[in-house]
């Protein structure tokens, strides 16, 4: 490593597992509680019969924390306790039991302490405050115990600030973790560092040169890089009570009109198509998370695709969002013509808000390059298989099991295709 690199393209920054971490509750019995790994045959706690383990190893595991609620929830059974319920009840336990627990990152030695709350911000914070209010009561009630309301305000704005949600390998949120040592990378629009996660385990990696090993120099982007400069002020401020400074947000990068504005700025037709795209945005998102009929969800967005099209710059937010629903949709029916259609018309917008080295634009490509595969455009998909592998090896690295994944399917890929050049060598030959 020279004087002036500190982190390499590419570079594993470090690991970190999580201090406390929860399964989603619409994915219990799909992926193991412990390990957050998917295993087609679950074994069930027989003692509370509310959590899945892959084997008697991951139950041990997890048994440190899960015998504390190990009661409580076959006391509920079968009412479900929230997902958030059981996090913020675990994190109450954890600091009963293992306070003094501390992550080392960057020469930092990270404990809960360290961590930021902002329950001041909290306290004036209508929306906030009731939320709270709703949990502090739950957390009661599923206790059994009462509690000091300021001291659970203190770990529940840690939470809120500092968790992280834990993604699959296509980027879709599994489950909440709170991890002790990231809590101390900064937010950048333009981020220098990717996260990914192993299971429960959370990686950082350099997407970029990063000019000194100083941990402060690394930076991750705390909210979905696909969003207007609007929107993303507005969540940051919303979830994390600060302003982003960051080169993206205050250079040239929002200055161009087919990003910030519709192609007919102006026209009263195209305002109305921006609200109604707002609108359905919303209601396609919930349709989704209560797995609704695929066709029910063309049924809405195609229309509204067609319409956004006629005024919309290709890679306008809300028209790259609308077509990432239909392209899952397509997906779900398992028409496959039709996925990669709308798929390939994604990428420019990937590359732009996400650069051409981050794991969702990887992961776009892996699942065109499956699509094309299945298909047989074998040179289509090697091609599009050779970009996914570039910045896989970046992003999560070569030991990930997604980069094994995709190594499978890039030699079945080079298998076709030699087949393929055979064939057509013979009928040259003939």
């Amino acid at each position: 490593m020279s004087d002036t690199i500190g982190y390499r393209k590419g570079d594993l920054i470090f690991v970190s597992k999580p201090f406390v971490h929860v399964l989603d509750n619409c994915k219990r019995n799909i992926l193991c509680d412990y390990c957050l790994k998917r295993n087609s045959v679950l074994k069930r706690c027989s003692k509370c019969r509310f959590v899945f383990y892959c084997n008697e190893q991951c139950q041990k595991k997890s048994w440190y924390l899960h015998k504390y609620e190990c009661q409580r929830l076959k006391k509920c059974f079968p009412e479900l306790p929230s997902s958030s319920l059981r996090f913020l009840a675990n994190l109450v336990v954890m600091l009963e039991k293992n306070k003094n627990e501390y992550e080392e990152i960057g020469g930092f030695q990270r404990t809960f302490d360290d961590l930021e709350s902002h329950s001041e911000e909290i306290r004036n914070d209508v929306k906030r405050m009731q939320q709270f209010q709703g949990i502090f009561a739950a957390l009661e009630s599923f206790m059994g115990q009462k509690y000091n309301s300021s001291e659970i305000l203190n770990i529940f704005g840690k939470i809120v600030i500092n968790s992280f949600s834990i993604l699959d390998s296509e980027m879709q949120a599994i489950g909440s973790g709170l991890f002790l040592g990231p809590s101390i990378l900064d937010h950048s629009c333009d981020p220098n560092a990717a996260v990914t996660f192993d299971g429960r385990f959370l990686h950082v990696r350099a997407v970029g040169d990063i000019p000194s090993e100083n941990i402060r120099d690394v930076f991750i982007s705390y909210i979905d890089q696909m969003e207007t400069k609007e929107t993303k002020q507005q969540q940051l401020q919303e979830q994390y009570y600060f302003t982003c400074s960051c080169s993206r947000c205050f250079g040239d990068y929002w200055n161009k009109e087919t990003l910030k504005y519709p192609l007919s700025n102006g026209n009263f037709h195209c305002k109305d198509i921006v609200e109604k795209s707002l609108l359905t945005l919303d209601i396609l998102k919930k349709m989704k998370k209560d797995n609704a009929n695929p066709r029910e969800i063309l049924k809405l967005s195609l229309p509204l695709l067609k319409e956004q099209e006629t005024v919309m710059h290709p890679i306008n937010v809300l028209l790259v969002k609308i077509q990432d629903i239909i392209f899952d949709a397509y997906i779900d029916l398992q028409d496959w013509e039709e996925a990669l259609e709308i798929g390939l018309k994604t990428l420019d917008a990937y590359r732009y808000y996400y650069s051409d080295c981050h794991p969702c634009l990887g992961i776009q490509l892996f699942r065109i390059g499956k699509i094309q595969l299945y298909l047989e455009k074998i040179k289509d998909a090697n091609k599009t298989l050779k970009k996914t592998e570039e910045i896989l090896k970046i992003t999560h690295g070569t030991n990930h099991p997604l980069y094994h994944d995709l190594s499978q399917l890039f030699v079945q890929c080079q298998t076709e295709l030699h087949i393929l050049s055979e064939l057509n060598y013979k009928k040259k030959v003939i």
